[in-house]
């Protein structure tokens, strides 16, 4: 017998135990508390509030301290709720449905605020979906990225995702976690060179 057919025969005699495969699941005690750790040590700016009207309220602050007066949005919740006109009304607001030649827009606006559609506390990051009313621009082109979102968007990790994510994948399907950011050879940092310098989300229960 030849070695070969000698090291088949043990194999086939050796008993065959089945895999004994565990679901991978993270638990953290306060899903917001580990989302906003991550994201605000990868540069991005995660300011917890206590219901959407004080994230209204955050939001024209930022508004008025970053002198922003153009703003790309989107047609989605929580924005679609709002009256953005009447809580904003020293701002112009540009909508992808309702505005022609959106990317020229965006990249002369000082902001695109979006919501996501999901976040992972993991790693801090945000699922965007792109569609006709949510353009990828909005989040890409103003110098500043502002997000609503509510807490009902957030999951453990990017397992809890999977059962959940769309059966037919949008045309674009983005996760952000951070500020745009890039380094050369020599391992210099700089950011907003691929898209917004900053990223602020303000998360807050639903």
């Amino acid at each position: 017998m030849s070695a070969r057919d000698e090291i088949l025969a043990r194999l086939k005699k050796s008993p065959v135990k089945p895999l004994e495969l565990k679901t991978r699941r993270r638990e953290y005690p306060d899903l917001a508390d580990h989302f906003a750790q991550v994201l605000n040590g990868a540069g991005g700016e995660v300011i917890l509030l206590p219901d959407l009207d004080a994230a209204i309220k955050k939001l024209a602050e930022l508004f008025t301290a970053e002198e922003i007066d153009i703003v790309v949005a989107h047609h989605e919740d929580p924005v679609i709720g709002l009256d953005v006109y009447t809580h904003f009304p020293d701002q112009e607001f540009f909508f992808p449905d309702e505005t022609s030649n959106f990317r020229t827009v965006c990249a002369r606006a000082h902001a695109g605020l979006t919501s996501a559609a999901w976040a992972f506390a993991e790693t801090g990051t945000l699922v965007l979906e792109v569609s006709e009313t949510l353009a990828r621009t909005t989040s890409l082109l103003p110098p500043i990225h502002i997000v609503l979102l509510p807490t009902s968007k957030l999951l453990p990790s990017i397992f809890e995702w999977l059962p959940k994510r769309p059966e037919e994948f949008p045309s674009n399907l983005v996760f952000v976690s951070g500020p745009s950011k890039t380094s050369d050879i020599e391992q210099s940092l700089v950011v907003g060179v691929h898209g917004p310098r900053r990223l602020v989300v303000l998360v807050y229960p639903d």
